[in-house]
C-alpha cells in the first residue's frame, strides 16, 4: 500500500469527487482536491502532489489544456497526469497523448483498476528517475486535425497500456452483456412459445366452443322444427278421414316445417314399395323409380331395412353411410345430406315406412329423432282409426 503518496484530484462534480476521494483514501492515499484547471495549477505549484487525477470536463480550463501545461513547466512536468472522461473516441487518445498525459480512464472508474494504474505509473518512475529532456515531437493528423505527440516513450507506454486495458475491460463488459443479453433472448423465445401455445390453445379451445354452440344451436333448432311438426300433424290427424290426403297432408306439413322431402311408402306382394304420399323437392320423382325392400335387390331402398327389421333408420351423412352405397350420388344431386326411415306398426307388424330427408348434414340427432318417431306413431294411429271408419 502506498505511503501517504499525494494525489490532487481536479474534479467538479462533487458527488464524483467524493466518491474518488474515498477510494483513493482506502488505499493510503492523501488527496487535495481542486474543483477547476486555474486552481489546481495553484495547488500543484504549492503542493507538488505526486500524481494529479483529472477530469477532462472542467469549469474553466478542460483537462487536456491542464495537463499541457503542467508539462510545460520545467519544475512541473515530471508529476504524472491522468485523465479521466465520460465518452471515449480515437481522438480523446491523441488529444491525451499530444497534451503529454500519462494515462486515461473511462468513467465510471473501477477501484481496483484506478489504484492499480496509479501505483504502475509511481512504480515506474522511482525505477527510471525523471522523463529523458524534451524531443521536437512527432505530428499526426487524424480527422482533419494536427496534433503534435511530444510525450515521452514511457509516458506513450503507460498511456498505450491504459488504453489497452481499457479496451480488455470493455471486451469483458461487452462478453458479459451479450451473454445476459442471450439468456434474455432465450427467455423471451420461450415467453413466445409459451404465449403462442396459450393462445393456440385459447383458439382451440374457442372453436371447440364455438363447434358446440353451432351443434346446440342445430340441434335445438332440429328439435324445435320436429315438436311444431308433430303438434301440426297432431291437428291434421283428428279432422282426417281420408287414408291418401292424410298422408298427402302430412307429407306437406314436414316440408313446410323444414325438411327437404318426406313419402310414405307400403310394402306390395314381390318385395317393391308403393309410394302413397309425398312432399318436397321435385314431387312425383319417386313415381319414375324402381323401389323395393328385398335385401338382396339392388333396387332396395335405403329405408327397405326398416320393412325388414322393424326398427327406424338413420342416416346423419348420407355420403358416409354404407346403406346409401347406391343413392349417395342421387341423393346429392338432389340436396339430400342426412336422412330417417321409421316405421309404421299396427299390433307390431310394419305396414309402412315414413322417409325424411333434411338438406343439412348431421340433422336427426337423438332428441329431433325421438319427436319424429313420436309422429311416426301418430301417423300409423291416425291410418288405422281412419281404416275403421264406415265407408261412405
Amino acid at each position: 500500500m502506498p505511503s501517504g503518496d499525494e494525489v490532487l484530484l481536479v474534479e467538479e462534480d462533487a458527488a464524483h469527487a467524493a466518491l474518488l476521494t474515498e477510494m483513493l483514501e482506502g488505499h493510503g492515499f492523501r488527496v487535495a482536491l481542486a474543483p477547476g484547471g486555474a486552481e489546481a495549477l495553484k495547488n500543484i505549484s504549492a503542493r507538488e502532489p505526486r500524481v494529479v487525477l483529472s477530469s477532462v470536463s472542467l469549469p474553466d480550463i478542460d483537462g487536456y489544456e491542464l495537463c499541457r501545461r503542467i508539462k510545460n513547466k520545467k519544475e512541473l512536468k515530471n508529476i504524472p497526469v491522468l485523465l479521466f472522461a465520460g465518452l471515449s473516441d480515437p481522438g480523446d487518445i491523441l488529444k491525451s497523448l499530444d497534451c503529454g498525459a500519462d494515462n486515461f480512464f473511462l468513467r465510471p472508474i473501477d477501484r481496483k483498476d484506478l489504484v492499480t494504474r496509479i501505483e504502475f505509473i509511481l512504480s515506474n518512475l522511482r525505477l527510471h528517475g525523471v522523463n529523458s529532456p524534451p524531443h521536437s515531437g512527432v505530428e499526426i493528423f487524424f480527422e482533419d486535425k494536427k496534433y503534435v505527440i511530444t510525450s515521452e516513450r514511457q509516458q506513450i507506454l503507460n498511456l498505450l497500456i491504459s488504453v489497452y486495458r481499457m479496451a480488455v475491460e470493455k471486451n469483458r463488459d461487452l462478453i458479459t452483456a451479450q451473454a445476459k443479453l442471450r439468456l434474455v433472448n432465450e427467455r423471451l423465445e420461450e415467453m413466445v412459445r409459451e404465449r403462442t401455445a396459450e393462445l393456440m390453445e385459447e383458439i382451440r379451445m374457442r372453436n371447440v366452443l364455438g363447434r358446440r354452440l353451432r351443434e346446440s344451436h342445430e340441434a335445438l333448432k332440429g328439435a324445435n322444427r320436429a315438436l311444431k311438426i308433430l303438434r301440426a300433424c297432431d291437428k291434421a290427424r283428428v279432422n282426417a278421414t281420408d287414408e291418401v290426403r292424410f298422408l298427402h297432408n302430412i307429407c306437406r306439413i314436414i316440408v313446410d316445417g323444414g325438411y327437404r322431402l318426406a313419402w310414405v311408402g307400403y310394402p306390395e306382394e314381390g318385395g317393391t314399395v308403393l309410394p302413397v304420399a309425398q312432399a318436397g323437392y321435385e314431387d312425383g320423382s319417386l313415381d319414375a323409380m324402381r323401389l323395393t325392400w328385398a335385401e338382396d335387390d339392388p333396387g332396395s331402398i335405403p329405408g327397405g331395412a326398416v320393412f325388414r327389421t322393424g326398427e327406424p333408420l338413420r342416416a346423419r351423412d348420407i355420403r358416409e353411410n354404407p346403406s346409401y352405397s347406391g343413392w349417395s350420388e342421387e341423393a346429392r344431386r338432389r340436396g339430400y345430406s342426412s336422412s330417417l326411415a321409421l316405421p309404421l306398426k299396427k299390433e307390431g307388424k310394419v305396414f309402412g315406412v315414413l322417409s325424411i330427408y333434411a338438406s343439412e348434414r348431421e340433422a336427426f340427432d337423438d332428441e329431433e329423432a325421438s319427436f319424429l318417431q313420436e309422429l311416426a306413431e301418430d301417423i300409423a294411429y291416425g291410418i288405422n282409426t281412419i281404416r275403421f271408419l264406415p265407408k261412405k
